[in-house]
Protein backbone atom coordinates (compact mmCIF):
# COMPACT_ATOMS: atom_id res chain seq x y z
CA UNK A 1 0.00 0.00 0.00
CA UNK A 2 1.74 3.35 -1.23
CA UNK A 3 1.39 6.04 0.99
CA UNK A 4 0.66 9.94 -0.32
CA UNK A 5 2.40 12.76 1.64
CA UNK A 6 1.55 16.69 1.16
CA UNK A 7 4.78 18.10 0.82
CA UNK A 8 6.37 21.58 -0.12
CA UNK A 9 10.03 23.03 -0.25
CA UNK A 10 11.10 26.49 1.39
CA UNK A 11 13.62 28.59 -1.00
CA UNK A 12 15.80 30.88 0.89
CA UNK A 13 17.49 33.98 -0.44
CA UNK A 14 21.24 35.06 0.80
CA UNK A 15 22.46 31.70 1.01
CA UNK A 16 25.86 32.08 1.49
CA UNK A 17 25.53 34.47 4.20
CA UNK A 18 22.78 32.65 6.07
CA UNK A 19 25.06 29.50 5.56
CA UNK A 20 28.23 31.64 7.81
CA UNK A 21 25.31 32.34 10.15
CA UNK A 22 24.35 29.29 10.66
CA UNK A 23 27.81 28.00 11.00
CA UNK A 24 28.21 29.73 14.11
CA UNK A 25 24.92 28.63 15.80
CA UNK A 26 25.30 25.29 17.62
CA UNK A 27 23.04 22.65 16.58
CA UNK A 28 20.52 22.71 19.40
CA UNK A 29 19.25 26.21 18.02
CA UNK A 30 18.88 25.42 14.90
CA UNK A 31 16.87 22.30 16.00
CA UNK A 32 14.90 24.54 17.95
CA UNK A 33 14.55 27.09 15.92
CA UNK A 34 13.75 24.40 12.93
CA UNK A 35 11.18 22.60 15.47
CA UNK A 36 9.61 25.98 16.39
CA UNK A 37 9.15 27.06 12.67
CA UNK A 38 7.72 24.21 11.74
CA UNK A 39 5.08 23.87 14.82
CA UNK A 40 3.93 27.25 13.91
CA UNK A 41 3.48 26.76 10.37
CA UNK A 42 1.64 23.83 10.63
CA UNK A 43 -1.07 25.08 13.26
CA UNK A 44 -3.16 27.19 10.51
CA UNK A 45 -3.14 23.82 8.00
CA UNK A 46 -4.28 21.73 11.00
CA UNK A 47 -6.95 24.55 12.51
CA UNK A 48 -8.25 24.76 8.80
CA UNK A 49 -8.54 20.83 8.75
CA UNK A 50 -10.62 20.77 11.76
CA UNK A 51 -13.03 23.27 10.50
CA UNK A 52 -13.05 21.68 7.17
CA UNK A 53 -13.74 17.68 8.50
CA UNK A 54 -16.98 16.36 8.76
CA UNK A 55 -18.76 16.24 11.73
CA UNK A 56 -21.01 12.95 12.49
CA UNK A 57 -20.16 12.42 16.07
CA UNK A 58 -17.38 15.79 16.45
CA UNK A 59 -14.96 12.94 17.21
CA UNK A 60 -12.73 13.12 14.11
CA UNK A 61 -12.72 17.39 14.18
CA UNK A 62 -11.57 16.82 18.02
CA UNK A 63 -8.92 14.24 17.09
CA UNK A 64 -7.32 16.02 14.39
CA UNK A 65 -3.54 17.46 16.04
CA UNK A 66 -0.30 18.16 14.87
CA UNK A 67 2.97 16.68 15.56
CA UNK A 68 7.02 17.98 14.52
CA UNK A 69 9.63 15.79 14.09
CA UNK A 70 13.17 16.66 13.54
CA UNK A 71 15.22 14.52 12.08
CA UNK A 72 19.55 14.09 12.67
CA UNK A 73 20.25 14.96 9.22
CA UNK A 74 18.23 18.36 9.49
CA UNK A 75 14.91 17.93 8.15
CA UNK A 76 12.05 18.58 9.67
CA UNK A 77 8.32 17.19 9.32
CA UNK A 78 5.16 18.23 11.03
CA UNK A 79 2.68 15.52 10.88
CA UNK A 80 -1.17 16.33 10.84
CA UNK A 81 -3.76 14.07 11.08
CA UNK A 82 -6.05 11.72 14.11
CA UNK A 83 -4.43 11.56 17.22
CA UNK A 84 -5.19 7.97 18.42
CA UNK A 85 -5.48 8.75 22.08
CA UNK A 86 -8.88 10.54 21.02
CA UNK A 87 -12.13 7.94 21.27
CA UNK A 88 -15.69 8.08 22.27
CA UNK A 89 -18.13 6.04 22.33
CA UNK A 90 -21.18 6.97 20.35
CA UNK A 91 -24.44 5.63 19.50
CA UNK A 92 -24.51 7.56 16.00
CA UNK A 93 -22.27 4.57 15.32
CA UNK A 94 -22.92 0.95 15.04
CA UNK A 95 -19.82 0.07 16.67
CA UNK A 96 -20.03 2.25 19.51
CA UNK A 97 -16.71 3.04 19.98
CA UNK A 98 -15.61 5.89 17.52
CA UNK A 99 -11.86 5.89 17.02
CA UNK A 100 -10.94 8.61 14.07
CA UNK A 101 -7.69 7.51 14.05
CA UNK A 102 -8.73 3.94 12.36
CA UNK A 103 -10.98 5.74 9.12
CA UNK A 104 -9.85 9.08 8.97
CA UNK A 105 -8.18 7.54 5.99
CA UNK A 106 -11.48 6.41 4.08
CA UNK A 107 -13.32 9.86 4.90
CA UNK A 108 -10.21 12.01 2.91
CA UNK A 109 -10.14 9.47 0.30
CA UNK A 110 -13.33 7.79 0.07
CA UNK A 111 -13.88 4.07 0.00
CA UNK A 112 -14.66 2.29 -3.52
CA UNK A 113 -17.69 -0.41 -3.27
CA UNK A 114 -16.66 -3.81 -2.24
CA UNK A 115 -18.05 -6.85 -0.21
CA UNK A 116 -17.89 -7.70 3.47
CA UNK A 117 -18.68 -11.58 3.77
CA UNK A 118 -18.23 -11.39 7.95
CA UNK A 119 -20.49 -8.38 8.25
CA UNK A 120 -23.69 -8.55 10.23
CA UNK A 121 -25.50 -6.12 7.45
CA UNK A 122 -23.41 -6.43 3.89
CA UNK A 123 -23.53 -9.61 4.14
CA UNK A 124 -25.58 -10.19 1.24
CA UNK A 125 -25.14 -6.84 -0.27
CA UNK A 126 -22.17 -5.70 -0.18
CA UNK A 127 -20.49 -2.58 1.39
CA UNK A 128 -21.67 0.47 -1.30
CA UNK A 129 -18.92 2.36 -0.61
CA UNK A 130 -18.87 6.51 -0.50
CA UNK A 131 -19.63 8.34 -3.89
CA UNK A 132 -17.71 11.19 -2.72
CA UNK A 133 -13.98 11.99 -0.95
CA UNK A 134 -13.75 14.32 1.87
CA UNK A 135 -10.50 15.76 0.32
CA UNK A 136 -10.68 18.06 4.12
CA UNK A 137 -6.94 17.53 4.81
CA UNK A 138 -5.56 17.56 1.53
CA UNK A 139 -7.82 21.22 1.28
CA UNK A 140 -6.47 22.75 3.97
CA UNK A 141 -2.94 22.09 3.15
CA UNK A 142 -3.28 23.59 -0.51
CA UNK A 143 -5.46 26.53 0.94
CA UNK A 144 -3.00 27.37 3.70
CA UNK A 145 0.59 26.31 2.36
CA UNK A 146 1.41 30.10 1.47
CA UNK A 147 0.77 31.35 4.55
CA UNK A 148 2.37 28.19 6.42
CA UNK A 149 5.36 29.36 4.18
CA UNK A 150 5.69 33.14 5.65
CA UNK A 151 4.94 32.15 9.29
CA UNK A 152 7.94 29.42 9.32
CA UNK A 153 10.08 32.15 7.71
CA UNK A 154 9.62 34.78 10.01
CA UNK A 155 8.92 32.18 13.29
CA UNK A 156 12.65 30.96 12.18
CA UNK A 157 14.35 34.50 11.65
CA UNK A 158 12.97 35.58 14.97
CA UNK A 159 14.17 32.36 16.91
CA UNK A 160 17.82 32.76 15.02
CA UNK A 161 18.15 36.62 16.20
CA UNK A 162 17.21 35.48 19.56
CA UNK A 163 19.72 32.26 19.84
CA UNK A 164 22.58 34.46 17.97
CA UNK A 165 21.95 37.37 20.93
CA UNK A 166 22.30 34.74 23.54
CA UNK A 167 25.87 34.02 22.12
CA UNK A 168 27.20 37.61 22.05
Amino acid sequence: MSKKFLKTDIKINGVKSLSKFLDQLPKRALKKALRQAVNAGATPIARDARKLAPKLTGTLKKSIKKKVKVYPNGNAVAIIGADRSVTSTSTKTKTGRNVPANYIHLVERGVAPHAQPNHWYFKRAGHPGTKVSQRFLETAFNRNKGQAQKIMENKMEEVLIKEAAKLK
